[in-house]
């Protein structure tokens, strides 16, 4: 399975948490919903297909919804079967229609409260080798044996051991990278691209943690002064780090967190928790327990700095493929934005209230409807 995402959220000291609580859906309608036809859908169907081509490898599943002014809605997996069946034979120019013959719109609230925390994640790229040099200094390890499962923390090294070389000489070491700073980004967003020196790229996906507690560096920055709270973001974490190396081992180290991973070469795509490959800019991760995978959602946000206008909104429809350990309850996504710097720049600066509309098999809504 693929990687558990540590989104930005976990960065960023700003961030606010959900509570764990069931979803209210409040039915919405095509033409109430501002940027809808204006969105190039024949994007976000590529994303779809993807999800209904690993919709036969998932466990069959059922989910069950409470609406507003009536009674609970059901979803099980063969009713999304049955729309992802449909559309293999419909062309990318009739999307839209598509979506709006298949799917019923439900806007997702927590209590009858609409807004939530939309925050981003990317793919980092990274410069590596195999082999330990003057410039390639820091390890990148694959899974202790020992911490396959769930690890007990009183027995695990936590970062700063780790770092001081607790893991040195097992022969873990899958590659090392030239820059501490990234590393640490790597391990947040849980995978990753590094082009190595021999001209190749590889791949990096999550294999385990050593169950020591998250704790977010942005926030720690924010405590002691180092960043303005309201400053806080990935780009301004990065260069400040890179503006006092000096300090950089101290402050890694206030989080006891340490990600492993394991090595794919040839550079295949990246894979959401669904098993999909995901798309820059039309995946979103979402909380499994409430949502499946593979349903559409549309997702109202500002968006990031650098893309159209600051302050302007981010309309597009979106599809469920992954997730993270930080995006939890009804109204929280985080967009998956792509690899390398262009994807960082925007996923550094996502991190706003927003809205999610949830499509909803058409079938499962009629079938509710004509219950006695």
């Amino acid at each position: 399975m693929r990687l558990v995402w540590l989104a930005l959220c976990g960065m960023l000291s700003a961030c606010w948490w959900q509570e764990a609580a069931e979803p209210v859906l409040y039915p919405a309608a095509y033409d109430h919903l501002p940027g809808w036809r204006a969105d190039r859908m024949y994007e976000v169907f590529a994303a779809f297909r993807a999800s209904c081509a690993v919709l036969p490898r998932q466990k069959p599943w059922a989910y069950r919804w409470r609406v507003t002014g009536g009674d609970g809605l059901r979803v099980a997996s063969e009713d999304l079967q049955a729309v992802c069946e449909d559309a293999g034979s419909v062309a990318p120019e009739d999307a839209r229609a598509f979506f709006e013959a298949s799917f019923t719109p439900f806007l997702l609230t927590r209590d009858g409260w609409p807004a939530g925390l939309i925050t981003g994640y990317y793919a980092p790229v990274l410069q590596g080798s195999y082999r330990r040099t003057e410039r390639f200094q820091w390890p990148l390890y694959k899974l202790p044996p020992e911490l396959a499962g769930a690890p007990d923390p009183a027995k695990v090294p936590d970062r700063a051991a780790i770092d001081a070389g607790a893991l040195a000489g097992r022969g873990l070491e899958l590659l090392w990278v030239d820059d501490p700073v990234m590393r640490f980004f790597l391990h947040v967003q849980g995978s990753g691209f590094v082009e190595m020196t021999d001209g190749s790229r590889v791949q990096l996906r999550f294999a385990g943690k050593n169950g020591h507690p998250y704790v977010p560096l942005g926030r720690v920055m924010a405590e002691r002064g180092l960043i303005p709270l309201e400053q806080v973001t990935m780009p301004a974490i990065r260069d400040w780090l890179r503006a006092h190396p000096e300090k950089q081992a101290e402050l890694f180290a206030q989080n006891p967190s340490y990600v492993f991973f394991s090595l794919e070469k040839g550079a295949p795509p990246v894979v959401g928790a669904q098993g999909a490959e995901l798309t820059g800019g039309r995946s979103l991760a979402v909380d499994s327990m409430l949502y499946p995978y593979g349903l559409p959602m549309f997702l109202t946000a500002a968006v990031p700095r650098g893309e159209v206008a600051q302050g302007a909104l981010w309309q597009r429809l979106m599809v469920a493929q992954d997730t993270g350990s930080a995006i939890r309850g009804p109204v929280r996504a985080d967009v998956y934005f792509g690899e390398g710097r262009p994807a960082e720049a925007l996923a550094g600066h996502m991190n706003s209230q927003g809205s999610l509309v949830l499509l909803v098999p058409t079938l499962a809504v009629e079938r509710r409807d004509a219950a006695p």
